[in-house]
């Protein structure tokens, strides 16, 4: 757990401060429609916005998972 707690904090601080602070939002529970109000972009982008990280996310686990087996 802490490894992955790790590794989504390196995952938030590589992304530019715009997608940083909507990928924080959306994991302090806000829903699409208060993040697109206080960010300043429609409830669709920020769906496109978090599945995209979403998925960019578990590429960069699979992969990671994928070296860390391949070193045992």
């Amino acid at each position: 757990e802490n490894e992955h707690r790790r590794l989504l904090h390196a995952f938030i601080q590589q992304l530019d401060e715009f997608n940083r602070e909507i990928l924080i939002l959306y994991l302090e529970e806000y829903n699409y429609k208060e993040i697109a109000e206080i960010v300043g972009i429609t409830e669709s982008n920020v769906g496109t916005k978090i599945n995209r990280m979403k998925k960019k996310m578990q590429e960069n686990f699979l992969t990671l998972n994928k070296n860390d087996n391949e070193i045992r």
